[in-house]
């Protein structure tokens, strides 16, 4: 598996993952629990007192107390959906960026998988044509042995074997 909870990680066919990726997977969790925790804390009470701050100014407002400037429409409560935009955008962009780099890991590890089943086939190619060829070896060194038994029986003139039965090689005719 090339990621976890869509965090990168670099896993070879065959190997363990190493301890300091346990480091690295704790980190970015942890950075992902304070990125919920600071979009909780901004919509639960930041952009909650922002809305007190608008309405506090609105009461001034109303009362005569504050003067109303026409050029600053701006409100508190739009600060603080707008930061919570930003921060959104912020974390969503840094989301891309690390399913970007999960997939190039990914990519990585597709062709270590493909190159991995290569060798090993090629190893077995090259071990059943050394075990072939340690057959052939083998055969031919018998084949060898059998050839010089067959030259040095040869090479003695044996006198052809003949029948103790004659009647039996007469008895047709």
């Amino acid at each position: 598996m090339g990621h976890t909870n869509g965090l990168p990680i670099l896993k070879r066919p065959g190997r363990r993952i190493p301890q300091w990726v346990s480091v690295i997977i704790n980190k970015k969790i942890k950075k992902g629990v304070r990125e919920v925790d600071a979009l909780n804390h901004l919509k639960d009470n930041v952009l909650y007192y922002a809305q007190m701050e608008d309405t506090w100014d609105a009461g001034l407002l109303r009362s005569g107390l504050l003067g109303q400037n026409k050029k600053d429409s701006v409100t508190w409560s739009d600060g603080a959906r707008e930061c919570l935009i930003i921060l959104r955008a912020h974390y969503r962009a840094s989301e891309l960026k690390t399913y970007q780099i999960t997939s190039r890991f990914q990519e990585i590890i597709d062709q270590a998988r493909v190159q991995y089943r290569v060798r090993l086939r090629e190893r077995r190619i090259q071990k059943r044509a050394w075990r072939k060829q340690q057959l052939i070896n083998e055969m031919e060194g018998k084949l060898a042995g059998i050839q010089k038994e067959w030259k040095a029986t040869k090479a003695q003139k044996v006198p052809p074997i003949r029948s103790t039965h004659s009647n039996r090689d007469n008895v047709g005719s």
